[in-house]
């Protein structure tokens, strides 16, 4: 992603979250509460959405049973 998008989308969470999410420092970028609050929930969503998008069984014809009309 580009830092443009990447700006719009941090944009739009804030947004729907209403906190700023990332405060800027000298060093760099820190989390606020809320965001620190909320990385758990997020770290499930990406591990789910990754579990189910590896664990798909490949389609295998042979194994199918249906009858196509």
């Amino acid at each position: 992603m580009t830092q443009s998008a990447v700006s719009h989308a941090l944009g739009r969470l804030r947004e729907i979250f209403e906190d700023e999410l990332f405060l800027r420092r000298p060093f760099g970028v820190e989390p606020t509460q809320r965001a620190r609050a909320l990385a758990p929930r997020v770290e499930t969503i990406v591990r789910l959405t990754r579990e189910t998008l590896t664990e798909a069984d490949a389609f295998d014809p042979r194994q199918v049973r249906a009858s196509f009309a």
